[in-house]
């Protein structure tokens, strides 16, 4: 049977197969992409197979007797191949899942209901053993996803350079040629890069950048928010080591020519928080004033 699948597969694609065969082949891939059905979805539906089935062979029942050598010919063509999609469909899915765009988006439901709008030129690979035991993705290009919430299967998007975990919310992950976004529409993310070194939270209407190997934080507003480090955490620490810090999460440069600053001892807790908040706080605390040129921070 399966051999002969696959033939009735080649004729399809070279050609050869009559009409009758092409339309039941064309309207079953067809149906299938419009109501966005995986074959997880298939394979686990007896229901769902058996109406499959039966809607094939309805659709080449003998109408005439006057034509009844051509339908039986029909027939038994049509019936190979209904028989070979039943056992194709009846076997169990052993390999993941991959769907790809060309330049149309297309949306696809996953079997727990999860929404994903794939943009064009992307391509999504769903894991084998998807809602059972984990709820994994990896994708290339571009897609935002709707998540169902399950407190017990988190779910899990990977990229080149980073990894997106939720539990359910809506988000957009867009893999670019050097960039990486994360962009978050409700709910709650973490995002790590895929080297383990870095991670964020996003809440709703934040966003994460990974670009030449550092992973950033932003608010609605577009400014950087600082990382869950610890070392933004700080006690008494230096001038030195607080400008240092704060020059490694934002990507600036700090100046200042007050030699005052080399005796302050700073403590606080700089964690996801702007570099405005932190100058502002800082200089507030210490009657001190900023400008902000380009990259270059001059404090005064």
């Amino acid at each position: 049977m399966e051999k002969r699948f696959k033939q009735i597969t080649t004729d399809y694609l070279e050609g050869k197969s009559d009409q009758t065969q092409d339309k039941v082949v064309e309207d079953f891939i067809r149906r299938m992409n419009q109501r966005g059905i995986s074959l997880e979805q298939v394979t686990s539906d007896r229901k769902r197979k058996a109406k499959i089935y039966n809607a094939i062979i309805s659709k080449t029942k003998v109408k005439s007797k006057s034509s009844k050598g051509f339908y039986q010919f029909a027939l038994v063509g049509v019936l190979m191949i209904a028989s070979a999609l039943f056992y194709f469909l009846s076997s169990p899915v052993d390999s993941t899942h991959i769907y790809e765009t060309t330049s149309v988006e297309r949306t696809i439901i996953l079997s727990d209901q999860t929404k994903v709008t794939l943009s064009a030129h992307s391509k999504i690979v769903v894991d084998k053993d998807y809602n059972e035991s984990n709820r994994q993705v990896s994708l290339q290009g571009k897609a935002f996803f709707n998540v169902t919430p399950n407190k017990k299967l988190a779910f899990i998007v990977t990229t080149r350079d980073l990894q997106t975990k939720v539990l359910g919310t809506s988000f957009t992950v867009d893999e670019q040629t050097t960039t990486s976004l994360v962009d978050v529409q409700s709910g709650k993310v973490q995002v790590m890069a895929t080297n383990g070194e870095e991670s964020v939270i996003l809440k709703q209407n934040q966003k994460a950048y990974y670009h030449n190997n550092k992973l950033q934080k932003k608010d609605a507003s577009n400014q950087i928010i600082s990382s869950l480090n610890q070392a933004m955490n700080m006690k008494n620490a230096s001038f030195k080591f607080w400008s240092l810090a704060l020059q490694q999460e934002f990507d600036v440069v700090i100046e200042s020519s007050n030699n005052k600053l080399k005796y302050i001892k700073i403590t606080g807790d700089y964690r996801n928080s702007s570099l405005s908040d932190i100058l502002n706080s800082f200089c507030f605390i210490h009657n001190l004033t900023y400008q902000i040129n380009g990259k270059t921070v001059t404090i005064k």
